[in-house]
């Protein structure tokens, strides 16, 4: 029962902080953009998670999850109520940025739920929570392009605001008492703890790469299988095919991690962004049958975006106990840079050819193969650390 709200809770965090891609050929016609000024609204959400990300580690820390994530689906809703009443492009961008400083908050909370409630029986739970946020993006797929095509957009950013203010009334905070405060210095000692803990800052800024290529995909992909003469539903419904993919990676690579790698999850890690470049190098070049397509959508899916549900675990299993929210927030700020640069630069790279999304995708995908040669030339060094600092269960990680 409490696996089920935590992903209940992570499935319409995500539904809401996603929205903008189902949504952005309706936002591209509405506002009149380009590829580029529709990269900076996945900018705004991520700059949104990023400037909240540290911050919300420390409250969830401080104040508990259940606290903390009523406080996150208030501000998603804000932002949900902003967008709606938004005339203008910039007054969208700053709608998002809240959106997305809401969302910012919700998977710190909810990794350090899961760390202290099914610690060392972990990992699986991990990928379980992890599988909602690509059904929460699901969701989005499926209801705002509806409601936009037999209302409009306003009305989807209405709906929005209306589910995430009904959740931000419903949860219930943790009792009074039930968490202990951190003293102020031992707050400044997590704070120096996490920024010297080479683990996170090495992890985090290579999976800053693979951040890039999972929002390039959300941003992107709809408006790439509609340029290659697709009509919106089916674009709509190959991002639902590849969402679907991603659920059944961030369930499966936990199983996976332990039958091939015995647990290892940085040569896990390796194998996942490796399959991930080589699947978007070829997707521009597998043609324009449907078929093609959606086995393409799939097993992007299975790799460019269900990483998530091994990086979190890793980062929470890297984390003492006590500072798991402060440790995931942290390694979100850094891979948000990711995000936050790329998914503009993927943009201007359509527009500087021409409106061609290929070079995109094969520069994409020859970026995340090259991180991934780094990170196996790193994997002893990383593995070293992980034995020898301190960690959630003060046990050996591999």
């Amino acid at each position: 029962m409490f696996l089920a709200e935590i992903m209940i809770l992570q499935i319409m965090g995500n539904f809401t902080n996603s929205s903008y891609a189902p949504l952005s050929h309706f936002i591209k016609l509405g506002f009149i953009l380009n590829e580029a000024s529709v990269g900076l609204i996945t900018s705004a959400v991520f700059i949104g998670s990023m400037s909240v990300s540290f911050l919300s580690g420390l409250v969830v820390d401080s104040l508990g999850p259940q606290r903390t994530m009523k406080i996150s689906y208030g501000i998603l809703a804000l932002g949900s109520l902003l967008a709606y009443f938004a005339q203008s492009y910039i007054f969208l961008i700053g709608a998002y940025y809240l959106v997305g400083a809401g969302y910012g908050m919700v998977t710190p909370a909810t990794n350090s739920s899961i760390m202290d409630h099914f610690f060392p029986r972990h990992a699986s739970p991990m990928g379980i929570k992890q599988s909602g946020v690509p059904i929460g993006t699901i969701l989005a797929a499926i209801a705002l392009p509806l409601i936009a095509l037999h209302f409009s957009l306003r009305t989807a950013f209405l709906a929005l605001f209306i589910v995430t203010a009904v959740i931000a009334l419903v949860i219930r905070g943790e009792k009074q008492g039930s968490i202990e405060k951190p003293t102020r210095e031992k707050t400044r000692g997590t704070v120096r703890k996490v920024f010297s803990d080479r683990r996170v800052l090495i992890i985090s800024a290579i999976t800053a790469f693979l951040s890039w290529g999972q929002q390039s995909v959300f941003t992107y992909f709809v408006l790439y299988v509609t340029s290659i003469n697709f009509q919106v539903l089916i674009a709509e419904t190959m991002f639902i095919v590849l969402l679907l993919g991603s659920v059944m990676g961030r369930i499966l690579w936990p199983s996976i991690t332990m039958r091939l790698f015995g647990g290892h999850r940085i040569r896990n890690y390796t194998l996942i962004m490796t399959l991930a470049g080589l699947m978007l190098f070829i997707f521009p070049n597998t043609g324009g049958s449907i078929y093609a397509v959606a086995i393409m959508a799939v097993a992007i899916g299975f790799t460019a975006v269900a990483w998530n549900s091994n990086y979190v675990t890793l980062i929470s299993e890297i984390a003492p106990k006590g500072n798991v929210g402060t440790y995931s927030g942290t390694s979100m700020m850094i891979i948000s840079f990711g995000s936050i640069v790329g998914t503009p630069l993927s943009g201007f790279i359509v527009d500087s050819t021409g409106g061609r999304f290929g070079p995109m995708w094969m520069f994409l995908g020859s970026s995340l193969m090259f991180m991934a040669l780094l990170l196996f030339l790193f994997t002893p060094r990383i593995t070293a650390m992980m034995a020898k600092q301190e960690n959630f269960g003060n046990v050996p990680l591999k």
